[in-house]
């Protein structure tokens, strides 16, 4: 049964299980670079302007968007053929991950408002997201042809 899902996974990705790792933590690196993004404009344009949390927090998310792109285009999968497209299709995946990332953001903190810091709750709720994030960034967008 191992035999078959490392076969159906290296089938998926092109890489076998302990390159996916290696692309994954190199993934992870990138994304956690553009996390220190959103957190950073979120935290500055909060003391300097006194912006509504939601609202610096999707400024944060646009900003760490065109970090990661090119981080993940260049760095991770080292794919720079094609670059529209993959653009387009990078920035439609980004898109909804993001909004789901702000909308989940924005219940925790102002529905549900749990007791816990802002940056604590951005980095659980991205590290949750990441993972389907490198499987449809892999399998759809930075895939060699």
């Amino acid at each position: 049964m191992i035999g078959r899902i490392l076969h159906f996974q290296r089938r998926l990705t092109g890489y076998s299980f302990s390159e996916a790792l290696r692309r994954y933590f190199i993934f992870v690196s990138g994304g956690f670079v553009g996390w220190l993004v959103i957190i950073a404009l979120h935290e500055y344009l909060q003391s300097r302007y006194g912006t509504n949390p939601v609202l610096s927090y999707g400024i944060g998310i646009m900003a760490a968007d065109v970090f990661v792109f090119a981080y993940h285009r260049l760095i991770t999968f080292k794919i720079r053929t094609a670059w529209k497209i993959r653009l387009v299709k990078f920035t439609s995946l980004l898109l909804v991950i993001s909004f789901v990332n702000w909308a989940l953001f924005s219940i925790a903190r102002s529905t549900l408002n749990l007791p816990l810091p802002d940056p604590l709750l951005s980095f659980l709720i991205t590290g949750i997201l990441s993972v389907a994030n490198f499987m449809i960034s892999r399998i759809m967008i930075f895939r060699h042809h």
